[in-house]
């Protein structure tokens, strides 16, 4: 039977992770080795490719989970960052209304800082966000 490996790098929390795996590309013992199977006892072909039958719902089975687990990690960051919008959105919509008021109340020059503030500091987020994006 053949052979295949497969080496994942990956970083992780500053370090360098490199993880291999070895496994059986084929299922299926060659044609060779199952003709000396059936000579030996005939019944034992047939335990061979159930059991192949068996490894190969294993493997799409674990593959599956691994596809769900990846789009349920896609889908929690998606919600994540949502609510992280909608939040920041709320947040600085309450400022602004804030600024609003201290203005209105004849607090022009501390309305007007802490509106400038706001902005500055959205814009300084939507900066590093954008940012992080390239790298």
């Amino acid at each position: 039977m053949s052979k295949a490996t497969r080496t994942i790098h990956a970083a992780q929390q500053g370090k360098l992770v490199k993880h291999e795996e070895t496994f059986e590309d084929n299922l299926l013992p060659s044609s060779v080795e199952i003709k000396n199977l059936q000579s030996i006892r005939p019944d034992l072909v047939d335990f061979v490719v159930e059991s192949a039958r068996k490894e190969q719902d294993v493997r799409h089975k674990l593959r599956e989970q691994e596809m769900s687990a990846y789009q349920n990690n896609n889908k929690r960051d998606f919600i994540i960052n949502i609510i992280g919008l909608v939040f920041a959105f709320v947040l600085m919509g309450g400022f602004m209304g804030l600024s609003y008021d201290l203005i209105i109340k004849g607090h022009t020059l501390i309305g007007s800082i802490f509106a400038a503030t706001d902005i500055i500091f959205a814009i300084g987020i939507f900066i590093r966000k954008s940012s992080k994006g390239k790298h």
